[in-house]
C-alpha cells in the first residue's frame, strides 16, 4: 500500500509539471511531460493490477519453469510499455495530424525526412515525421512478436489458459492496430483515437496477465 501512496503522489506531482508546460508560451502541454505523467499511470496500473493478480489464488492458468516463454512476455509487456510512450510523443506532438495515410506514410514506406533534425536524436522525440514513423514500425514488431509468442506458447505449453492467453493478446492487437489505422485515416477523430487508447491499456493488462501466469506469485488460498 505504502508503494501505491508513493507513486499516486509522484503521479499528482508530474500531472502538474505536465498542465504546467502548457501555461506558459503555449496552449499545449509538453509532450515529455506528456509521456512522463502516462508512464507514471501505466507503472501504477500494472502495480496494482500485479497486486491484485497475486492475491487470486493459484490454479491451473500457471505454468512454472518455462523461461523462455517467461522471457518472451516479459519481452512483449516492455514493448508495449515503449509503443504506449512514442504514443504519448504522438499525441504530444500532434503527429496524427499528418500523414495521414496507410500502409504508405507520406507517399513512400519510409519517408524522406526522418532525420530532417540535428543533432539527430532530437528527431525521435520532437520531428512529428519520425515518432509517428517509429509508432508505426513499433506497432509491427509487437505484432510480430506476439504472433511468435503464441506459436511458442502452443508447442512449449500446449492447449490451455497459457495458449489461450496468448492468442486473445494476438487478436487485441490486430484490433488494436486497426483502430490506429483508422483513428489516422480520421485525422484523429475523437472517439476512435479514445478507443485507441483504452484498447491500449486493456492489452497492456493482458500482456502482464500473461507474464504473471509464468512468474507471479499467487496467494495459495487466495483472500482470506
Amino acid at each position: 500500500l505504502i508503494v501505491m501512496f508513493v507513486l499516486g503522489g509522484l503521479q499528482g506531482v508530474l500531472g502538474w509539471y505536465m498542465v504546467k508546460s502548457g501555461l506558459v508560451d503555449r496552449v499545449d502541454v509538453s509532450q515529455y511531460r506528456l509521456a512522463a505523467h502516462l508512464c507514471a499511470a501505466l507503472l501504477i496500473f500494472s502495480y496494482i493490477f500485479w497486486v491484485a493478480l497475486d492475491l487470486r489464488p493459484a490454479g491451473p492458468a500457471r505454468v512454472q519453469g518455462d523461461g523462455v516463454l517467461a522471457a518472451s512476455s516479459a519481452g512483449l509487456v516492455g514493448l508495449l510499455f515503449l509503443q504506449i510512450a512514442l504514443g504519448a510523443f504522438v499525441a504530444g506532438l500532434d503527429a496524427g495530424q499528418g500523414y495521414n495515410t496507410w500502409p504508405l506514410m507520406d507517399g513512400a514506406l519510409i519517408p524522406s525526412g526522418l532525420g530532417a533534425m540535428s543533432p539527430w536524436y532530437l528527431n525521435l522525440f520532437e520531428n512529428a515525421l519520425t515518432v509517428q514513423f517509429n509508432h508505426r514500425m513499433l506497432a509491427y514488431l509487437v505484432a510480430l512478436w506476439a504472433v511468435i509468442h503464441a506459436v511458442a506458447s502452443y508447442r512449449r505449453a500446449g492447449e490451455g489458459p497459457v495458449s489461450l492467453t496468448a492468442s486473445v493478446i494476438v487478436l487485441a492487437i490486430v484490433v488494436q492496430i486497426a483502430l490506429g489505422v483508422a483513428t489516422l485515416l480520421s485525422h484523429v477523430a475523437l472517439d476512435l483515437a479514445l478507443m485507441h487508447q483504452g484498447g491500449a491499456v486493456v492489452l497492456l493488462a493482458l500482456a502482464l496477465y500473461q507474464l504473471h501466469q509464468f512468474v507471479g506469485q499467487p496467494q495459495a488460498g487466495g483472500i482470506a
